[in-house]
């Protein structure tokens, strides 16, 4: 018995490296004898898992091992939403992938052929908005959870040689709104990364929009890139409408940084935006655009240097940074305009009532930035320098301007804008103090024939995203006095004192102004003036760009009442005093000098307006 089971004890034992070899075997044939689809289960939860999406490989999908890793796959479907609810929809005619094997199992990717035929895709939605935060996630710190594409693409250009990879006939088709598509066609892509050239280089050409852009990136060195070492790197898109080039270098270190000249040029903006928008959008009047400026990608940090914007005839100069480190990017910096007549801002109200807040992305981003502005030239020759302050927060815009000097006096400007939960809110202060009218008409080039110290303080808040929403929604209020001045009218000056005078004198003209919905008011304007009691009141309407102005006047000493009436378009007011009788005088292009007789029935009586009850407390708060 002991013998018969020593003999047993040393067969095992005899036998033990046999059966752990055999077992490895067996372990290292297991991948060779697994059937295909578990490959495809495989391949269908990480795909799934990494983007969200859902995916069938509808047609054949067959893998071999050895000698090489060969993975061919027909009819592959996908469909779903990403997490900020964009759909997207889109298929694969066929996926042909071979590596070499023993590399493989050493951590290199050797890519011998990478066949992507006619890969469609169709986008449902409007990304643009997330673009900024996808930025951050890409340039900041890890999240376990993450899909870091920029992870992915050193991995590749460390740890493979690419000898053929390519993208043919493929078609993207971008819905970002109604009626409004962006389609590219014929999408062509070559990857290149031989061993012993060492370069990586990116090739390709498409249809957009039935226009032509073709594309090219090439890095120069990638395993100095991976070390830490500055490699060259450079970037080069071109089409018709828009031409965009990246020279510079570029390094993997803690971080991706890297540095270089970015230019930006478009020939035609009207061509431009026929390219990507409906024409009906576009300004047949829109000039070029040229952007050049110095980058720098450092610790998560986009430094932006020597920018220079030019839209002839409008440029500006900028400094400053976008932070990717905080919770949403944060961009900071100086923007310097350099001197610009004022007609040039008026050139562009023409794109007011397209203009709306909600197109700003003002969610998406923080910002502090000072614009400084070299001065703003009036017809007179004066130039002003105003200094704008530009914050947002939270998706609340502020654009302040402090204690600027002009026309004698000193100004203050607060505009405030914020979306809110269902309709944006805007809040607007002026504060003027000592404006003198005479040289304020003399820079502005027009003439209210009125001249005085003006001091004021108008509040305007009103509800919506467009310019047009916010002047029709307007509530206005605030008070305005005009010291030591006069009426530069000699029939308005007979009128209210009953003396055949060049001007009408007063030490102080006060009142309150209030307003809603494009209508202003100002029911109680009082003068304080030798010899007369003058009091009036005035209407304008900024949507039907009318006006009805009355002053009536109570002379004791003479025991005499007078009346002035200015109505009409603003662009075409007539002036009616109780001097004239039945005739009416017409003022040429407001209260300008050129009076025309006009026979007009008189009529003095009071405008009845409804009392506006204003709630004055601040929208934003």
């Amino acid at each position: 018995m002991f013998k018969i089971d020593g003999f047993e004890v040393k067969l095992v034992k005899s036998k033990l490296p046999i059966m752990i070899g055999g077992l490895f075997l067996l372990l290292l044939a297991v991948p060779f004898i697994l059937p295909s689809v578990i490959y495809q289960s495989i391949l269908e939860s990480r795909l799934e898992s990494s983007t969200g999406l859902e995916f069938n490989f509808d047609g054949g999908f067959d893998v071999s091992l050895f000698p090489e890793i060969n993975i061919v796959a027909n009819d592959i479907g996908f469909y779903g939403q990403t997490d900020t609810k964009i759909e997207i929809v889109g298929s694969v005619k066929k996926l042909n992938l071979r590596l070499k094997f023993f590399q493989f199992l050493t951590g290199t990717i050797s890519i011998d052929e990478f066949d992507l035929v006619s890969p469609k895709m169709t986008i449902n939605g409007d990304f643009t908005p997330y673009l900024p935060d996808f930025l951050r996630n890409q340039l900041g710190t890890a999240r376990k959870e993450d899909v870091r594409y920029l992870e992915v693409i050193q991995y590749f250009i460390e740890r493979s040689v690419i000898e053929n990879a390519k993208i043919s006939e493929g078609i993207v088709r971008w819905n970002k709104k109604k009626n409004h598509t962006i389609k590219a066609e014929k999408i062509n892509i070559d990857i290149v990364k031989p061993a012993e050239v060492r370069d990586f280089t990116l090739y390709s050409n498409a249809y957009v929009n039935e226009r032509s852009v073709d594309l090219r990136i090439r890095l120069q060195r990638p395993d100095d890139f991976l070390r830490g070492f500055r490699s060259k790197l450079t970037l080069k898109l071109d089409s018709s409408p828009l031409r965009l080039e990246f020279l510079g270098s570029a390094a993997k270190r803690s971080t991706f940084v890297a540095q270089g000249d970015l230019r930006l040029d478009i020939p035609s903006l009207n061509e431009y935006c026929r390219w990507l928008s409906a024409s009906t959008q576009c300004d047949e009047y829109q000039g070029n655009l040229l952007v050049k400026t110095d980058l720098r990608l450092r610790d998560q940090r986009l430094q932006i240097e020597n920018a220079s914007y030019t839209q002839n005839p409008f440029t500006f100069l900028a400094t400053g940074a976008v932070d990717f480190k905080t919770s949403i990017p944060e961009v900071t910096g100086t923007i310097t305009i350099p001197i610009r007549p004022i007609e040039s801002f008026y050139t562009s109200l023409r794109d007011v009532q397209k203009f709306s807040f909600r197109n700003l992305f003002l969610d998406t981003f923080d910002a502090n930035v000072d614009v400084k502005y070299q001065g703003v030239r009036f017809p007179s020759g004066l130039i002003i320098q105003p200094n704008v302050k530009l914050l947002l927060s939270d998706g609340r815009l502020s654009l302040t301007s402090d204690q600027f000097a002009a026309f004698d006096g000193l100004s203050n400007i607060r505009f405030r804008w914020y979306e809110g939960l269902e309709n944006g809110y805007m809040d607007l202060r002026i504060d003027t103090n000592s404006i003198d009218l005479k040289k304020l008409q003399k820079d502005l080039g027009f003439d209210i024939s009125m001249t005085g110290a003006l001091k004021a303080g108008i509040e305007i808040q009103s509800e919506g995203g467009s310019i047009l929403s916010l002047i029709e929604t307007a509530r206005i209020h605030g008070d305005y006095s005009v010291i030591d001045g006069s009426i530069l009218n000699k029939d308005i000056a007979l009128s209210l004192t009953g003396h055949n005078t060049k001007a009408f004198e007063f030490t102080e003209l006060k009142g309150r102004v209030e307003g809603n919905r494009g209508q202003i008011y100002s029911e109680m304007i009082e003068f304080i003036a030798p010899s007369v009691d003058v009091t009036g009141s005035a209407r304008v309407d900024l949507i039907e760009k009318e006006v009805d102005i009355n002053f009536d006047s109570l002379i004791s000493h003479l025991n005499k009442k007078g009346f002035v009436k200015i109505t009409g378009p603003l662009q075409d007011m007539s002036l009616m005093t109780s001097s004239n009788g039945k005739k009416a005088p017409q003022l040429r292009d407001g209260l300008h000098s050129g009076l025309i007789p006009l026979e007009e029935k008189e009529d003095d009586t009071a405008m009845d307006h409804e009392e506006l009850q204003i709630e004055e407390t601040d929208l934003l708060d």
